[in-house]
């Protein structure tokens, strides 16, 4: 399956730092069942909290020049930023690169995973109604997965534009496990 796929994580202070290594290790696991290769699958990956952090960020090309070994570690080792909370301006920088970088062959899936414990802060829940519209018309399936007590359900859905079966939660990081990797997985492949 040719894949362009691309994980937005939420570094917020909200997110402690065992929690963040949790979230980070997880999104190692969806990268490792991947074919990571120019004409198979590429990854994406920066992290955000009120602002994305551009030095964390890993774009499509880079990733098949890396490998999926070398890519595995340097997001393992991708060091927390901090601040509040901004997924709409992720989502936003997301778009930009979707446009931007990923491949225009229809025959390619798109996806963004969307990773996030909380609520963005009010002037960014704007952009959390309008930019997952715009993905979706660009061709672009996101995934919302919610992690903690303080995730906004609504916010979630519409990171996903209502669709509940791309709608994920766990109660924290620690339930980032198999049951939830594989029902991501499920969904990506169908």
């Amino acid at each position: 399956m040719k894949l362009d796929a691309m994980f937005v994580l939420d570094s917020s202070s909200s997110v402690d730092e065992e929690e963040y290594k949790k979230a980070l290790e997880f999104i190692g696991k969806v990268v490792d069942k991947m074919e990571i290769s120019a004409d198979k699958a590429r990854v994406a990956f920066f992290q955000y909290a009120h602002k994305v952090t551009e030095s964390s960020e890993i774009q499509f090309d880079k990733s098949v020049q890396l490998g999926k070994a070398a890519l595995e570690l340097r997001i393992a080792n991708v060091e927390k930023s901090i601040g509040g909370t901004r997924t709409g301006t992720a989502l936003e920088f997301g778009l930009k690169r979707f446009r931007s970088d990923a491949r225009k062959d229809s025959s390619v899936a798109k996806y963004m995973f969307v990773l996030t414990d909380g609520e963005s802060i009010a002037e960014d829940q704007e952009k959390i109604t309008s930019v997952p519209k715009m993905l979706q018309s660009d061709g672009v399936t996101t995934f919302a997965i919610g992690i903690g007590d303080e995730v906004n359900q609504d916010e979630l859905t519409r990171i996903v534009n209502g669709d509940a079966s791309r709608k994920f939660t766990a109660a924290n990081f620690d339930e980032l496990n198999e049951s939830i990797l594989t029902k991501v997985l499920e969904k990506q492949c169908n």
